[in-house]
């Protein structure tokens, strides 16, 4: 908690630095968030351990044959296929875990940086959103999906820019990651849409027709992948129905999305 609040303290003491030199503030705050998510200690972090010991067995694992596995984890694959690729190239270079958290603490730090300085976003907010939002604290522990997020972002300037084939292309790379980064697709043709009744009425009318037809599909999906089998459990598992909340946080990423484009 101590570091996390430095941070915080860093961010604000050194904003004087933003009038005088915008990319000297950009790069002390993000050399000291880096510093932070790449020097920790293995258990910092719920899964961080987990991570650890299956990239120490990483020489045992062998890499799909299927396609299929490399767009989903199905069967018995735990982790998507992008991911365990990625921990062995990783293997490669040094078999120390720590070698893996300074280089995802590096990509995701990057592709953060790239976000912020490609949509102009103002760095002090950024930097405090980034904290504030959980962003920091996910990074030292969910390294899967931390991952793809920090690869969607990048997506997003090219969504933004209006490129689709580099959009798919971190899509890609993020389902790799973590396959849930396939509903990212979505914002692609949404940003090609502006704020009105007409596709605000068309998005709840989506949001409600998922809530009937999503159980079966995702029963189906989950008779074939184990993520998806383990993810529906934690739906099912929830105070709502599941399909209902699918839909409820389609409904809101869309609107969220919707509006985010239309500002930027």
């Amino acid at each position: 908690m101590g570091i996390y609040l430095a941070l915080f303290l860093i961010i604000i003491m050194t904003y004087p630095v933003i009038k005088y030199n915008k990319n000297l503030y950009l790069i002390i705050n993000s050399i000291c968030i880096f510093i932070v998510m790449a020097l920790r200690n293995s258990s910092v972090g719920a899964d961080t351990i987990p991570y650890k010991i299956f990239f120490e067995s990483t020489n045992l694992q062998n890499l799909p044959s299927n396609f299929i596995n490399w767009l989903a984890p199905l069967h018995s694959q735990r982790f998507e296929t992008g991911f365990m690729l990625y921990n062995k190239i990783l293997y490669s270079i040094s078999p120390n875990f720590q070698c893996e958290l300074i280089i995802t603490s590096l990509l995701i730090i990057t592709c953060y940086v790239f976000f912020l300085v490609r949509l102009e976003i103002n760095y002090f907010w950024g930097f405090l959103t980034y904290l504030s939002l959980g962003f920091f604290a996910n990074s030292m522990n969910i390294m899967r999906q931390s991952i793809a997020w920090a690869l969607l972002l990048v997506a997003f300037v090219y969504c933004i820019e209006k490129k689709p084939f580099k959009f798919l292309l971190f899509v890609m790379l993020a389902a790799g990651m973590h396959v849930t980064a396939w509903l990212f697709l979505v914002v692609y043709p949404l940003s090609l849409m502006n704020i009105n009744i007409k596709n605000v009425s068309l998005i709840l009318g989506s949001s409600f027709i998922i809530t009937f037809i999503f159980e079966k599909i995702y029963g189906f999906v989950s008779n074939y992948s184990t993520e998806a089998s383990s993810f529906s459990e934690d739906i099912i598992s929830n105070q709502l129905n599941g399909g209902a909340n699918l839909a409820i946080n389609i409904l809101l990423f869309t609107l969220i999305f919707l509006i985010g484009v239309n500002i930027v």
